[in-house]
């Protein structure tokens, strides 16, 4: 059985977004979501936590490189910004 394969997994979604007044034009959005994927490598349930939105996969990487180099400078106080 592959550890990585039936587990909790990173994976970029795509879906129709839409402002609920309808001011904005409908857009397809991707995201990266938690999915879990079975024994056989069968999608079982996504996540509802969108942990990026962008308006295209090379703006997720990106944003991923920058959060990358975020791991190598000191935390900041999220109540002061120290």
């Amino acid at each position: 059985m592959n550890e990585e394969i039936m587990s909790w997994n990173f994976r970029i979604t795509k879906e129709l977004r839409t402002h609920k007044d309808g001011r904005y034009d409908p857009k397809i959005m991707y995201g990266i979501r938690d999915v879990f994927v079975d024994e056989n490598g069968d999608i079982v349930n996504i996540g509802s936590k969108l942990y990026i939105l962008l308006e295209n996969v090379d703006n997720i990487k990106l944003a991923l490189q920058k959060m990358l180099l975020a791991c190598d400078k000191p935390a900041i106080d999220y109540l002061t910004g120290e």
